[in-house]
């Protein structure tokens, strides 16, 4: 096994913005594997690790197979965004690349986003304050193209994000603002207007956006540019256009049946880290440390063994996993048909869940409770809400919420 990317950061529980609110969750996403995953004896498994200072919530997990032409390439909307979207997909028939690509100081980045190869455009200063940076800009000049034409713009990127403690600190800020990316277009007189107020971010570690462009542009100049002071690094942008329909033409979704899923405790992978924050960080799964680097939040988690049955359906009832668990899932592609001549198979992992990290302006931030449901207005519960009461759901906790949390890092000696 080996890192791909993490998970659920659409759906943060109890995280505090800066004008003192909490950060709606969205408990769905779709992350594209590509083809990726192999099979052994017909069986695709996955790991999924708490590497993190944080409580992970799982509802549902399902595997999707997409066979399509092998002249397309098919993406989700693998996008963070304040206004929560739908998980689907997209087919690219034909990528095309900006004509020139400059940052805020005049700067060529256009070799930097051609490809996913791990480089990205990097000249912003970043402030004390975690994840965010002086405002900086990315101008984009995507050439020449019907004005009627229905362009997306797919960028492939990762967030150094910030979190709750940061939020605090800009709550007493008369000079900073928290400034997510916003994309502009020059009108008839060639000024910047601001055509989308929040872009949106890539949802995890090398993940792929998708921005609709369609009606976006007030002029034939096709330039566009991203203002944000987030400290957002991207590796590939390119566009789509001139084609009516974005969905995937003559593809063929199967769903694989989940398998087993197996919750254990494992231990952490060694983490790699970039000291300037400009490389995501990655995890070593082959090599596990020997030393916990935090401990589980207090309360009671999912007990360990086989919990496949809480994952097939979304009904609230979750595998709630520590820091250290893993969770094994395996699927079923045996009654996969061979792919066509002329296709090639890809895969989505459908995830509904949400985590909660250990931040100390994070609501909760201590214990696993209150456990969230996908019901809920926001985290922390509004106050006419309750945790669902009825029997199935009691039975749930009973039969599986029952492992409470062990120290992993053993407290300190008292002084004699």
């Amino acid at each position: 096994y080996r890192f791909f990317t993490d998970i659920l950061g659409v759906a943060p529980l109890g995280e505090l913005l800066p004008d003192g609110s909490r950060i709606k969750p969205n408990p769905q996403e779709l992350v594209r594997l590509g083809g990726e995953p192999r099979d052994r004896n017909g069986l695709y498994s996955f790991q999924l690790t708490d590497e993190m200072r944080e409580a992970d919530y799982l509802d549902q997990i399902r595997l999707i197979a997409v066979d399509h032409l092998a002249s397309e390439e098919v993406y989700a909307n693998e996008t963070y965004s304040s206004s929560p979207l739908r998980p689907a997909l997209y087919a690219v028939a034909e990528k095309r690349f900006p004509v020139s690509a400059v940052d805020d100081r005049g700067s060529d980045v256009l070799p930097l986003i051609r490809a996913r190869d791990g480089r990205y455009p990097t000249d912003f200063r970043r402030d004390r304050i975690l994840g965010l940076a002086d405002p900086h800009t990315l101008t984009l000049d995507l050439g020449e193209f019907p004005d009627s034409a229905p362009v997306a713009l797919y960028l492939t990127g990762w967030v150094f994000w910030t979190d709750s403690n940061a939020s605090r600190a800009l709550m007493g800020s008369s000079r900073l603002r928290m400034i997510p990316p916003y994309l502009q277009v020059r009108d008839r007189r060639g000024q910047w207007v601001t055509v989308i107020p929040d872009m949106g971010l890539p949802s995890g570690t090398n993940r792929t956006m998708r921005v609709d462009l369609s009606g976006k542009f007030l002029s034939a100049d096709h330039h566009v540019r991203i203002v944000t002071n987030l400290c957002v690094y991207w590796d590939q942008i390119f566009f789509t256009g001139l084609a009516a329909d974005p969905e995937p033409r003559l593809a063929e979704l199967r769903e694989l049946p989940l398998a087993a899923g197996d919750l254990h405790y494992r231990g952490f992978s060694t983490p790699s880290s970039d000291p300037e924050h400009l490389r995501p960080d990655s995890f070593d799964y082959v090599h596990v440390m020997g030393e916990a680097p935090w401990n589980p939040f207090f309360g009671h988690y999912t007990r360990y063994g086989e919990v496949d049955r809480l994952l097939r359906e979304a009904d609230n009832r979750l595998v709630v996993l520590g820091t250290g668990d893993e969770l094994t899932v395996t699927f079923s592609g045996q009654a996969l048909p061979p792919v066509k001549p002329g296709w090639k198979r890809d895969f989505f992992l459908y995830v509904r869940g949400y985590a909660k990290d250990g931040e100390p302006n994070t609501a909760y931030y201590r214990t696993v409770e209150p456990l969230p449901f996908f019901e809920m207005v926001n985290y922390p519960y509004i106050p006419d809400q309750r945790y669902p009461q009825t029997p199935e759901q009691q039975r749930y906790l009973r039969e599986y919420e029952t492992r409470p949390a062990h120290l992993l890092i053993p407290p300190l000696a008292p002084l004699r």
